[in-house]
This record gives structure tokens, C-alpha cells and sequence, in this order.
């Protein structure tokens, strides 16, 4: 069965895991192959989070955006750098943007109820043309 490791979790594009606790929650799927050097697969949770996945041309995920209602489900999103986000957390204020800058992730995450947004990113995936600036 072949994978593709994602922006932080690998899964198997077969079974088509369910990514955290609720069901209806699913990998994006890959469009077909382009000459743009990445693709955006949009996910709409059904919290009415929305949730941009940004796909190199492998099929691996560099990047991801999210915003709207609730959080995603960042556990299953991020992975090992889940830590360094509830680590960075902890030694914020409790309504204050969280930031983690490593050599190998870049997390950005902020809101309240009803209106959160973050973004992150792989800097040692990003495609050449790819600002991660232009996040959402």
C-alpha cells in the first residue's frame, strides 16, 4: 500500500485515515499532476473550520492554513511538533497569539472562540516559488 508523508503525519492514501477524533474528517485528495511547482486541496471541516493543504508535487504536504470556529484537530495535524506548540502555550498569556520558529517547523497560531486561525509550514520543504507570507 503506498504512503506519502504529510506536513507532519504520514498516511496511507488507500485507507484514507480519519485525521483526529471526528469520522468525517479526511485527507485532501490529490488533483491531478500539474507544472506548478505545489496544489491547495481546501478541506471544510464539519465544524465549518476551513483547512487549506499545501502539496508539493510528490503528493506531500509543506504547508497548511486554517481558520474558522474551532481548532482542527492540531494533535493529528502537527504531529511531533504538537509538542513544541503546548510548550510554546504554556509559556504564553492565555489570549495571546502563539508562536514556534524551529529549524524544522514554523507554527502560527491565534483566535478565540469562534474565530481561529494559524498556519504552518515546513521550511525545509517549501518549493522555491513558495512565500510562506502568502499564507491566509
Amino acid at each position: 500500500m503506498p504512503t506519502r508523508c504529510t506536513l507532519f503525519v504520514c498516511l496511507t492514501l488507500l485507507a484514507a485515515p480519519a485525521w483526529g477524533s471526528v469520522q468525517e474528517q479526511r485527507p485532501p485528495t490529490l488533483g491531478a499532476k500539474s507544472r506548478a511547482p505545489y496544489t491547495q486541496a481546501v478541506q471544510v471541516l464539519p465544524s465549518g473550520t476551513r483547512v487549506v493543504h499545501y502539496i508539493d508535487r510528490r503528493g506531500i504536504v509543506f504547508a497548511v492554513a486554517w481558520s474558522g470556529p474551532y481548532l482542527p484537530e492540531l494533535q493529528a495535524m502537527l504531529g511531533q511538533h504538537y509538542l513544541a506548540l503546548v510548550d510554546a502555550q504554556s509559556r504564553s498569556s492565555l489570549h495571546a497569539p502563539i508562536v514556534v520558529r524551529t529549524r524544522d517547523v514554523v507554527i502560527a497560531s491565534g483566535g478565540g472562540a469562534g474565530a481561529f486561525t494559524g498556519r504552518a509550514w515546513l521550511p525545509g520543504r517549501l518549493p522555491a516559488s513558495f512565500d510562506p507570507r502568502d499564507l491566509p
